[in-house]
């Protein structure tokens, strides 16, 4: 049984998309180890980069934090006031 031609070019287009991968890779490979310092420049730099996006996102889960316990308190606050005021107006009133 013979295989259709589209199935013979979808074969040969997807061997000639991992060659040029692998080509990619290959001269990617080369031109880092030509240049190993900018690469581990890049790898600082990404790292520092992480670090500061990580720093970023702990800030604003904090305040998150601390802005949800001012609301909840002021909410524990205003229910006991309404106790207190009644309290006080059965007490003195």
């Amino acid at each position: 049984m013979r295989q259709s031609s589209s199935a013979t070019r979808c074969r040969s287009s997807g061997r000639f998309f991992h060659l040029s991968w692998r080509e990619l890779l290959r001269i990617r490979g080369a031109l880092l180890r030509r240049t190993r310092v900018d690469d581990s420049g890049f790898r600082f730099r990404l790292h520092l980069f992480l670090r500061d996006a990580r720093e970023i996102v702990a800030w604003i889960i904090g305040w998150d934090l601390i802005l949800e316990y001012a609301v909840g308190n002021m909410a524990v606050a205003v229910g006991w006031s309404g106790y207190f005021v009644k309290l006080c107006g059965s007490l003195f009133g």
